[in-house]
């Protein structure tokens, strides 16, 4: 570049072209020009990226794995060993300026997305030791990483700089855990819902704060160098107008920017998309704070981090996430780290001294676990896996290395050790959880109180997992609960549960709400969710209302909230019930009761988790459909609650009984609702008349094509016989004991066909509030037959369709049930089809 000044003008002549005019007729190189060289590096970082991603998919590696794993194959130790000549063809040193102008942008804008998609309510219920163990999973590894480099690498490294600075950097890579690689591996092996998931999330998140914190503090600190680029000593005027500099930035930005993105986000109608403009000047706006952050002192990250903070999750968050995040993951950040891969140099610490600190470094964080642990009441069974677990790293401690190695803080020889604990602390968690999963499953002892039958209501606690898709369930599974008489001499533990569809690849979590008072639900949402507020806040104080009109000894109620993708969402659930060892699961109906009476897909998405769960439940589940069951005041017959019945209406419920598990879990259940002092229940029996044809031989009667029904229908005549004497037992044990009960009613109608049983079922529509009935009627014969072409909703089954299908006028809530069975699980038979193909239901239309 030359200049010529003439005239008070200033001409600016380039010697080199940005790329050649033509391919042919000049003698120079097309790859030595920037723009070629920066096009053939995006495409080699990218397609290398890609194939190592989906290599790592077959081994059950998380993303980040095949990350650094790109990063590996550009270094020196790999590249420039095998091929030097095509190193200088692929990167030269020219190009590195350019390269890493435009993979910082990229790291600039993933800060912004990832801040977006981490759901910000931490799990606010939890022992109070585990807040101990969080503390000090924290403070005694960083502690020993920076022991590691003050004790042994100072000896051998040749670098001059304070060793207190470069500690730092050591202590806060090997305490920091990547929450964005946790959760997936959590998901993946269904510990999400476990108790050690819910600890494994709770002191992740902590420390994943605790990491953010730790980063700006040591940038902050060495963000200050003399003329040599060289500590003489810590500045601690400089340090601190660093920090107060960002604290007054992030106060400005939650006072002052949050408002004006809150209302830009509120203020579009529902079912209405964003202007492209309103996304521009956001990008626009992230882009200004990281420069703004990064003249302060800070890192322009920490800009990037707060602005992604601010934006309430929702239609403004998936907009930005949608048009952003393929191309920021998949194209720009393969090159940031080709840039992390070009500093690592494997072959300069290949002595015994450094294997042995490496090996400690990526070991300590599951030594201190354990040793803490020990004091914090925590098992090994549980302190060894959680000590894996936050072993894990994420990419804000490569972005640490390469900034500790452009302000020529970090050696050669420190960058790549560092390197190495990151990669081998992360890949070494899923082959070990895997091994430490299988030998859980195997030696776990299964509960036998998986169905209501298998529940004695004197002696033993029901269990229950209610699911919330959104605000409209509420008030009906809250009548649904008030009518399922919970008193003190039938003692209930409720978890319930707000489903919430997750978006982007952000991480699934677990979210366990104490109360509505609970600090940390209040400071999170408060200061960054507000969706997180309106949507559960809602449902917190409804719940808590009716756990305290409640309140006994005897029963608990938790609530807890499910953020998850609807294809794995079902997942979560069977192992949140399994983990509470529950008898019943309550899913509402994704449809719901419109103004013309007529049913509307409220939820459509969540019509295939419904199913799913059919499916997959660990123990029986009731799919309730609220067609306005109301409860005008609340009583019971224990004396621990109101006995004022005067202007309590009589919920009226009908049992449909024609025999099967599913019939007898559902009587099981109206049973104990009789107990309620505001219920009445009728039983009908639909008693076979002479007419009817009874099938001996095994027919799918669903004529559903996935052949599970198929195999649970297969009756043999000992089977019938033992299947019949089991409903005469259970029905003459019931007459037995409710024969003086006036509030419950037995009757049975004798019909030959299944539009007999159609016909009853309209003459009596108006009398009740409730149907319970049940899905599966195993008894094969002319009506079950009859009955299965009325069998359009197949999670309803052919009774519970009928009473919700727009013909039958009738406006009752139906309760389905489908007990859990040994003998032919769901389960069973859909892990023996998910061996052959790996497919979930995801929509269910009818």
């Amino acid at each position: 570049m030359s200049y010529n000044h003439t005239h008070n003008r200033n001409e600016i002549c380039y010697v080199h072209a940005v790329n050649p005019s033509q391919l042919w007729g000049l003698h120079v190189y097309p790859l030595a020009k920037p723009v070629p060289q920066l096009v053939l590096q995006f495409v080699l970082s990218i397609g290398i990226n890609y194939g190592l991603h989906q290599l790592c998919q077959r081994f059950g590696q998380p993303r980040f794995v095949a990350n650094i794993m790109t990063a590996f194959i550009f270094s020196p130790s790999l590249l420039s060993r095998i091929t030097p000549w095509l190193k200088e063809l692929l990167m030269p040193s020219t190009s590195f300026t350019i390269l890493k102008t435009v993979a910082n942008l990229g790291l600039l804008y993933a800060t912004f997305i990832q801040s977006l998609q981490a759901y910000p309510t931490p799990i606010s219920h939890c022992r109070t030791k585990m807040l101990y163990l969080s503390f000090f999973v924290i403070v005694l590894p960083f502690t020993i990483g920076c022991g590691l480099y003050l004790w042994i690498i100072k000896k051998e490294a040749k670098i001059s700089y304070t060793p207190v600075i470069v500690s730092l950097y050591w202590g806060t890579i090997v305490t920091s855990t990547g929450f964005e690689t946790l959760t997936p591996i959590l998901t993946k092996f269904k510990l999400l819902c476990t108790r050690l998931g819910q600890e494994a999330l709770f002191v992740g998140l902590l420390n994943n704060f605790c990491t953010w914190g730790l980063i700006n503090i040591t940038l902050s600190i060495s963000t200050f160098l003399d003329n040599n680029n060289q500590f003489k000593s810590v500045d601690v005027g400089g340090t601190t107008v660093v920090l107060l500099f960002m604290i007054l930035y992030t106060v400005l930005c939650c006072f002052a920017i949050k408002p004006v993105i809150f209302k830009i986000a509120t203020d579009v109608p529902e079912g209405e998309n964003y202007s492209s403009f309103v996304v521009h000047m956001i990008l626009f706006l992230v882009l200004g704070c990281g420069i703004f952050t990064d003249y302060i002192g800070s890192h322009f990250i920490f800009g990037a981090y707060i602005i992604g903070r601010i934006i309430p999750p929702g239609i403004l968050a998936n907009t930005i996430i949608e048009k952003m995040e393929e191309c920021v993951d998949g194209i720009m950040m393969p090159l940031y780290f080709m840039v992390v891969g070009i500093r690592v140099d494997v072959f300069n610490i290949l002595h015994y001294k450094h294997a042995w600190v490496i090996a400690l470094a990526v070991t300590t964080k599951v030594l201190c676990t354990l040793l803490i642990g020990f004091f914090c009441d925590v098992s090994l069974v549980d302190g060894f896996p959680l000590g894996i677990l936050l072993n894990s790293k994420g990419f804000l401690p490569l972005v640490l290395l390469i900034i500790g190695h452009e302000r020529r803080i970090l050696s050669g020889e420190t960058y790549t050790a560092l390197f190495l604990i990151i990669l081998l602390s992360t890949i070494v968690v899923e082959p070990i959880m895997s091994v430490i999963c299988k030998r859980i499953r195997k030696t776990s002892q299964s509960y036998d109180q998986r169905n209501l039958q298998g529940v004695d209501q004197v002696s033993e606690k029901l269990r229950l997992v209610t699911c919330i898709h959104s605000i409209r369930n509420i008030a009906s599974i809250i009548n649904l609960l008030e009518i399922s008489n919970i008193t003190v001499q039938q003692p209930t533990s409720i978890q319930v549960t707000h489903l919430i569809e997750l978006v982007g690849h952000a991480p699934a979590m677990l979210v366990e709400h104490e109360s509505e008072e609970s600090l940390f639900w209040n400071l999170s949402s408060k200061l960054f969710c507000y969706r997180a507020r309106t949507e559960s806040d809602r449902l917190i104080k409804e719940f808590n209302e009716y756990k305290d009109h409640h309140d006994n000894s005897t029963s608990s109620l938790k609530v807890f909230t499910i953020i998850s993708h609807i294809d794995t969402m079902h997942e979560d659930i069977c192992s949140l019930a399994e983990d509470k060892q529950a008898s019943l699961i309550i899913l509402p109906y994704h449809k719901q009761q419109g103004v013309d009476g007529k049913l509307e897909d409220t939820n459509m998405e969540f019509g295939g988790v419904n199913q799913n769960v059919l499916n997959m439940a660990p123990c029986s589940v009731a799919l309730f459909v609220d067609r306005g069951l109301r409860m005008t005041s609340i009583s019971s017959s224990s004396d621990s609650y109101s006995d004022d019945e005067q202007g309590c209406e009589k919920i009226q419920i009908a049992m449909v009984y024609m025999g099967g598990p599913d019939d007898r879990e559902a009587l099981t259940y109206a049973w104990r609702m009789a107990g309620h002092s505001s219920v009445n229940l009728t039983v009908i029996r639909f008693v076979e008349g002479d007419q009817v044809i009874i099938v001996d031989q095994p027919v799918d009667y669903l004529n559903l094509s996935c052949g599970v029904d198929e195999i649970e229908n297969l009756t043999t005549s000992a089977q019938k016989a033992k299947d019949i004497q089991v409903d005469d037992q259970l029905l003459m044990d019931f007459q037995e004991k409710t024969s003086y009960d006036r509030s419950i009613c037995y009757r049975e109608e004798v019909v030959n066909c299944a539009g007999e049983i159609i016909a009853l079922l309209r003459e009596m529509h108006h009398n009740f509030n409730l149907y319970i009935v049940g899905k599966r009627q195993s008894r094969l014969s002319s009506i079950t037959l009859g009955l299965g072409g009325w069998s359009e909703c197949k999670e309803l089954g052919p009774i519970g369709h009928i009473l919700v299908t727009f013909e039958f006028t009738s406006t009752a809530s139906v309760l389905v049930m489908q007990q859990y069975t040994n003998g032919f699980s769901h389960r069973n038979c859909m892990d023996n089809k998910d061996n052959n193909e790996k497919e979930n239901v995801t929509i269910i239309s009818s």
